[in-house]
């Protein structure tokens, strides 16, 4: 559990050291919120009817970019071979680093729905349902930045690979186009996309009736992050 906590620790720091992943974690997001409130503020109650695209932005952005970007900034510099040095096992190092990206993640999810809102929004309709499907989001995305970490060998080819994941869960995926708007072949295609999941079992715990709405789709996500952890750890290399 020491050893845990100390690489838990280790990853924080680290972490508020990459310009990149933090871009990645705050900033990115923060963008897309002010993007939608401008889309949407003449709504009765602004930005409600997109807590559920915007949170799985914030997880997109943290996990699926910021995650791999420092793991394979740090392998890159060397700091992965000096962890292969010390006594501690491989699934306790990268157990604490995703631990730490959890957090992130949550604190990076916590800051969106303190703008949203102090730019009108209330407060979500079944908040312990909504911490329960932020987790089960985080989750799936962050075994997908388990698999990206491991196939990328540069940050660029990160961002690369992350881009091959994002532009097509925004644009058909649910994400940033509401799924009604789309064609019906897109509406379909959108079922192989995690983000359609994330985004309905966001949306059914801020203005739906809670999480178990949302079964199928919670349970899409969780096989997502179980597949997605099973193929980062068949992958891994230091």
């Amino acid at each position: 559990m020491s050893a845990l906590l100390h690489q838990l620790s280790t990853s924080l720091r680290l972490h508020g050291r990459n310009k990149m992943a933090l871009l990645y974690s705050y900033l990115f997001p923060t963008i897309f919120l002010v993007a939608f409130w401008v889309l949407y503020r003449f709504e009765q109650v602004p930005l409600v009817r997109h807590v559920g695209e915007l949170l799985t932005v914030t997880a997109l952005g943290g996990a699926c970019f910021g995650l791999p970007t420092t793991m394979v900034s740090e392998r890159e510099r060397g700091v992965w071979r000096r962890y292969r040095l010390t006594p501690v096992s491989t699934a306790t190092l990268v157990a604490g680093t995703v631990a730490a990206r959890y957090l992130l993640l949550v604190v990076a999810a916590l800051l969106q729905l303190a703008l949203a809102m102090g730019l009108g929004m209330p407060l979500p309709k079944h908040p312990v349902d909504l911490f329960v499907a932020f987790t089960l989001v985080a989750f799936a995305f962050i075994g997908l930045g388990l698999v990206i970490a491991m196939m990328a060998d540069t940050v660029p080819a990160v961002q690369a690979l992350g881009q091959c994941i994002f532009l097509p869960m925004l644009i058909i995926g649910g994400v940033a186009v509401p799924l009604a708007s789309l064609p019906d072949w897109a509406q379909r295609l959108s079922g192989f996309f995690p983000g359609r999941y994330a985004v309905e079992t966001l949306q059914a715990t801020v203005t739906g009736d809670g999480l178990g709405a949302a079964r199928f789709s919670a349970l899409a996500l969780v096989g997502i992050g179980l597949a997605g952890c099973v193929a980062g750890a068949k992958m891994f290399r230091w």
